[in-house]
């Protein structure tokens, strides 16, 4: 069964993504809505109170930046889902540093 038979048999609620620059979802949900597809609805993306250095590497990892944030602020169809908001015991323990 692919994504749409999944969407028309109502087996899938919502759409999500991870680790994407703002630019590329709005692209992705320009195409869905051209096509009449379902969009995604959510992102799940790095995100804490503390803002990371400019130049921090994450890896794969793509953190929540004001651009997103902004994004979803202004479109209530939109959500955005944190992972890793304390930092993986950054915040609570003595024995993990945290990131720079």
């Amino acid at each position: 069964m692919d994504r749409l038979q999944r969407v028309l048999a109502r087996k899938v609620r919502a759409f999500d993504c991870s680790n994407y620059r703002i630019s590329r979802v709005q692209e992705v949900i320009r195409i869905s809505r051209s096509h009449n597809w379902a969009a995604y609805s959510c992102i799940q993306q790095r995100h804490t109170y503390l803002h990371p250095d400019p130049e921090a590497d994450f890896g794969i990892q793509v953190s929540a930046n004001e651009e997103l944030l902004s994004y979803c602020k202004n479109h209530e169809d939109f959500s955005i889902l944190a992972y890793s908001p304390l930092l993986n015991g950054a915040y609570t323990r003595r024995d993990v540093a945290l990131p720079k």
